[in-house]
């Protein structure tokens, strides 16, 4: 596998990892005011998100999160299975 593929495959993971870790941190909150602030890896995605919406935001979490992981799997899946399909060519036809 090239090192590029490597790459994408970490950051997939990473992505979706931390998606994930936030759709969980939003659902077990118990909000105390008006709402609550969301950070995404420090950056602020909402200052101030009422509380009756923070159900929806974790539940996009989830779905970028699940998102993100199917993708990365389809791309890795793509290249190892067109890199056993040009291999395959490639001795039928004599060629390296």
């Amino acid at each position: 596998m090239r090192p590029v593929w490597v790459c994408f495959a970490l950051i997939g993971a990473f992505l979706s990892f931390m998606c994930f870790k936030k759709f969980s941190e939003l659902k077990g909150i118990t909000p105390d005011g008006n709402g609550i602030g969301v950070y995404f890896l420090g950056f602020p995605v909402n200052e101030r998100l009422p509380n009756d919406k923070i159900l929806d935001v974790a539940n996009q979490f989830l779905g970028v999160s699940v998102f993100i992981a199917f993708l990365t799997l389809v791309l890795l899946g793509g290249f190892v299975f067109h890199k056993k399909i040009v291999r395959r060519w490639n001795s039928k036809n004599g060629a390296r």
